[in-house]
């Protein structure tokens, strides 16, 4: 599932070079700032954003995903809050799309 892609993410970033998937991984971490995300975006935000779409952007659930303590358990890990943002946002379901 989605949280348990965020762990091992987490996981594999902090492995750094040691990781088979460190240049990907990086990659993800560090090419943009996620905290301009949708999903991690005040309530304001979030509605008028829709209120400007008015339904006429798919998908939707994407500003609905929250954060990873509200869908998959607590945690003061804020990588792993990155973690789930990355894979909400770059994912399909738990299945992280490679780079092309």
């Amino acid at each position: 599932d989605m949280c348990e892609t965020a762990v091992n993410l987490a996981a594999e970033y902090r492995k750094g070079k040691e990781s088979d998937w460190e240049p990907y991984v990086t990659y993800l971490f560090e090419s943009f700032p996620h905290e301009h995300l949708p999903l991690n975006w005040s309530k304001e935000a979030t509605n008028l954003f829709k209120n400007i779409i008015a339904g006429a952007l798919e998908p939707q659930f994407f500003l609905t995903q929250g954060k990873y303590q509200n869908n998959c358990g607590k945690t003061e890990d804020s990588l792993l809050e990155v973690a789930y943002r990355i894979v909400v946002s770059k994912g399909w379901n738990e299945i992280l799309l490679p780079v092309v």
